[in-house]
This record gives structure tokens, sequence and C-alpha cells, in this order.
């Protein structure tokens, strides 16, 4: 999917930043300096900004900075909360989205502080928008959700609509197309109303993605004629306001419903067109255009020219790499078709390098995103210490709280110990259970048996042929894919379900959903044993890193295999490892 959605932060916010809460009384130092250049009403020093993010970014948030050193020192919040919010948006356009995220957290505040609606519900829209870029959906949710509370209750009607608009995109995200199409067709009906007649005019160009998103969510409910005849809709409009850079996407989602439609031709003019109308317009959305060659690709997969579709996969891959591009639509499904292409073409070493760049790839991503939890994280521990601080004070008014206190505390106590108690038996259980897991690791009998069938022992040559083309599944890591399921896997080995299914029943004692566990279980261990940086992971990072979607449903498959927690594991891994050290 293509993320234009994010586009909407853009303009809005930048007009709002410059327009909003200038005050011509005031004046403002950015830097500690005698020149007079630098003492100056805080309007000029908004507009002074305003003019060097054209030219200069740098040094805009350079001017920004200073600017919100001078807004702490003198203790005012319009300053700060200003300053704050042109800091994030420039870290956001630099794709910084962790920098962006702790200064919209100080916008929010001081648009709190001074009781700005307005400035409050654009800091709100950022953070969602940021959240948005690093695939914290839940989280950007919750921001788009707080913004269209305020702006309704405010009475703001345009953004109100936009908080309704990234609702819907965000939905989108989640794969809950349905209701992300309930929310877009809300949008359009009430641009249709006389109470937002005056709202329609400032919201053309956003009204435009919301019938590209609307024809996404057609495509992906397969309802794909529907979805056409919207993109042809949003088509004219595109023309009609002369955005090129639209109309290049409203092309490029054409083509992959033709695609859809089994139309791989038609697909590839509609795909060739929009990326030409994207590159002549010079677009710095690289996102897009790597989506149009991926959906090239796909065709020219099913019209078996393997060559030219590998050749376009492998250009986007470079791409990524050379832009630091952190997250791109659809790369997932990119590796898994070109590993698929080099199986098909036997090209050994090229499926072994696909492999390595894609858990290298991958493992980037989760450490980004896993940074930028760590900013929520400390934001939350941070709130959470002001409210005991506020919670000890409580108490030191009602001194006849600490008897009870104290009562509490004892019981805890006496649960504690004997709890302590329990943990230590039960600790000292599981460290054996590892001790001999480590042990037969090292001695390499902990070994995965999936191939230890012997071939001659089998009559039938279908199975034999299933059997060995599940090796070689193996050795591909095929395992790793979050799609890797039974239907999956039996066309890649071209059998049906039920063959293969019997197949591993009979010969391999497991269902295949055993089959999976084990294999990825398997490689878990042995990569923790012997990649320390993969144990720095979180085990939801571990768990994605394997092909798990939920990382309960990881930790349960590791306890079947090993009877410890993989938390457990890790850490009783590095004790032992720092033992050996010493």
């Amino acid at each position: 999917m293509q993320k234009l959605q994010l586009i909407i932060l853009g303009h809005v916010i930048f007009f709002c930043m410059i327009t909003s809460g200038q005050n011509k009384d005031s004046t403002a130092t950015l830097f500690d300096t005698d020149d007079s250049i630098y003492q100056m009403p805080v309007k000029e020093v908004k507009m002074l900004i305003y003019k060097t993010y054209s030219s200069d970014k740098d040094l805009a948030l350079q001017y920004s900075i200073g600017f919100l050193e001078q807004g702490i020192h003198q203790g005012n919040y319009n300053i700060q909360q200003y300053a704050s919010m042109y800091i994030s948006y420039i870290y956001y356009n630099k794709s910084k989205y962790r920098k962006a995220l702790t200064y919209t957290e100080i916008s929010i505040e001081a648009a709190t502080k001074i009781e700005d609606s307005l400035k409050l519900v654009d800091s709100y829209i950022l953070q969602g928008g940021i959240y948005m870029r690093l695939a914290n959906y839940n989280e950007s949710l919750k921001s788009y959700l707080k913004a269209e509370k305020i702006a309704i209750d405010k009475g703001l009607k345009n953004k109100e609509l936009i908080c309704i608009a990234n609702i819907g995109f965000v939905r989108i995200e989640l794969k809950r197309y349905s209701d992300a199409l309930e929310v877009l067709e809300k949008v359009i009906s009430k641009l249709e109303k006389e109470e937002y007649r005056d709202t329609k005019k400032q919201f053309e160009h956003t009204y435009i993605r919301v019938i590209l998103s609307k024809g996404l969510c057609l495509k992906e409910l397969n309802r794909l004629d529907e979805a056409l005849l919207t993109y042809q809709e949003g088509t004219e409009l595109a023309n009609t306001y002369d955005l090129k850079n639209i109309k290049g996407n409203f092309y490029i989602n054409t083509g992959d419903v033709f695609y859809e439609k089994g139309e791989y031709h038609k697909a590839l003019g509609y795909l060739n067109e929009g990326k030409k109308i994207l590159k002549s317009v010079q677009s710095s959305n690289f996102s897009n255009i790597l989506l149009a060659e991926f959906y090239s690709a796909r065709c020219l997969f099913k019209l078996e020219k393997l060559k030219e579709a590998l050749d376009l996969l492998i250009y986007n891959f470079g791409v990524i790499k050379e832009n630091n591009i952190q997250k791109t639509d659809k790369l997932h499904e990119m590796y898994e078709l070109a590993i698929h292409i080099a199986e098909q073409l036997e090209d050994r070493n090229l499926i072994i390098s696909l492999n390595q760049d894609y858990r290298e790839t991958f493992s980037k991503i989760s450490e980004d995103q896993l940074k930028a939890r760590d900013v929520l994280y400390n934001r939350d521990i941070s709130k959470l210490k002001i409210d005991n601080e506020s919670l000890v004070a409580r108490y030191d008014k009602k001194k006849y709280a600490t008897a009870i206190a104290i009562g509490i505390a004892s019981i805890l106590l006496l649960v504690l110990v004997f709890m302590f108690f329990r943990f230590k038996i039960k600790s000292k259980e599981n460290e054996k259970r590892f001790q001999k897991l480590a042990k037969s690791i090292k001695e390499k009998s902990f070994d995965n048996h999936q191939k230890t069938i012997k071939k001659d022992s089998i009559k039938d040559e279908k199975v034999n042929s299933i059997l060995e083309e599940l090796n070689k599944l193996q050795d591909s890591l095929f395992f790793l894919s979050e799609e890797c399921n039974l239907y999956t896997t039996a066309k890649k080995i071209n059998t049906n379900t039920t063959y293969l299914s019997k197949t591993i029943n009979t010969y391999k004692k497991q269902s295949f959903n055993q089959y999976l566990n084990e294999l990825r279980i398997h490689h878990v261990i042995l990569r923790l044993h012997d990649n320390a940086k993969f144990r720095s992971y979180t085990i939801e990072a571990i768990a994605q890193e394997v092909g798990y979607k939920s990382s309960n449903t990881f930790v349960k498959a590791f306890k079947d295999k090993t009877n410890l927690n993989p938390s457990f594991y890790i850490k009783c891994l590095d004790k032992s490892e720092n033992f050996q050290s010493t």
C-alpha cells in the first residue's frame, strides 16, 4: 500500500506553525550573543525560521533549537510549543523519527499548558504520523483519536476530517479494510453536508487521497470493479487539480487491480505509466516507485519473464540500502518473490545471499522500531514517576494511612518470601534443563531430525519427491517467513495440502504446525548460541524474526520444545558465557 496519507501532515501543520499564536510585543534571543540581528519580536523569529527552512533545513533546525532553549529559559510555553513543533516536523522530514517523537511530546505538553486546542490537535496529528512511520499503528491510532475528540469538541471541522481520514489510513495498515472503508466513506459523506461546505474547499488534496485509500480497501475486499471505478474518479480529480504525483499513484494502484484480475499486460501498461509520471516530477517518495517496480516484477513473473522480474527486485534492494530507507511497503513480499525466482533459476548462491540480506534488513527494521518504543517507554516512566510523587504527597496528608500501609506491606512481604522460595526451587529445575540442553548443543547432539529419513526405506516416489523438496526448502530457511503455512508450502513444492499433510504425519510423525514450530525453534536456539546481538532483541522482535505473528505463540512453541521460557533461556546463556569469559 502507498503511504500517501502521511503527506496530509505537511501543508496543514506547516501553515499552522507560522500563523498561530504570534505575540507582537515579545522579543526573543536565538543565541547567547550581543549581535542585534538576534534581538527581534517573536513573530519575526518565526518568519525567519520559516523562510530559512525552504533554503537551509539544517540552519532552520539550529534556529528552532535555540528558540526552544529561549522559551524554556523564559518559561514561555507559546515559544516552547512553536519551536518544539517545528523541530519535530524537521526531524520527521529527515526520517529521524525517534527525535521527532521526543520533541512532539514537548509540543503536546506546552500546548496543554497554554490551553490552545488548535495547536494541541496539530501536535497529536504529527505524533500520529510519526508513529505511522515507525509502524506503531496502535499508538498512531491513539494520537489521532485524541486529536479527533478535541477537534469535534472545539468545532475544528477541517482538523476533524483530517483526523478521521488518518484513522482510516491506520486501520488500513492494521488490515481492517472493512472498518477503514467505513471511516473513509464517512469523510466523503461529511464533505457533502452543508455545514462542511467551507471546509471542503480546504480539503481537496486530502479528499483525493481518501479516494485513493478507498480504492485500496475495495481492492483488498476483492471488489475489483468498484476499485477500478474509484481509481478512475481519483485520476480525473488529480488531472483537475494538476497533481501529477498523485495521478502517478492512481495509475500504480490501477495496475495492481489489473494484476489481481489476471490481466498482466494491461497491469504493466498502467504501472509503467505511473512510474514515468512519478519520475518526471522528481518524486522523492522512493516507496511508491519501489512499490511500482515490485508490482511490475510480479506481472513479469506471471508472464514467465523471470530474469527481468529478478532484475527489478534486485534494483529495489539496492535503492533501499543506498538511501537507507527505513520502511518500505511489501518488502517482505519482495524478498519472498526474489527467493522464489532464484529457486526456479536454481541459483543456490543467490538464494543464500538473498536470505542473508533479508535477515539483515529486517533485523535493522526491528532495531529501529524497538528504539522508538524505548522513547515511549521512557515517557511512560517519567509520567509514572510524577504520579508516584503525587501519591506520596497525598499519603503525607493522611498519616493514619501509614498503619494500613504497614499492614499491607507485612502481608505482601510474607507472600513475597513464599514466592521467592518457590521461585528458587523452580529456577534450579530450569537451570538443570538449560544445562542439559546447552550441553547437547555443545556436543552437537541437539540437531533437528527432519532429514534423517532414509530415501531407500520409502518406496513411494511421490513421497520421496515431497520429502526431498521439503529438505531444499529447509536449506533456504523458508520457514522463517510469516507467510509460511501448509498452503504456501504445498504450493512451493507443487503438491496439494492433503498429500503434504499426510506425508508429514506419516513419515515425520508430526502435524504440519509441529513440524514448522520445530524448525523455527531449532533455528532460534542455534542462533541464540551463535549470536550475542540476537540475544539482545526483545522476545517480540525474536518472534517476528523467525516468522511468528504473535510473541505468545512463539513463547508457547519454545516452551513445548525446551520446557523453558525463552527469556530465561537467554538469561542463562548470557550468564554462562560471562562465566566462561572470566
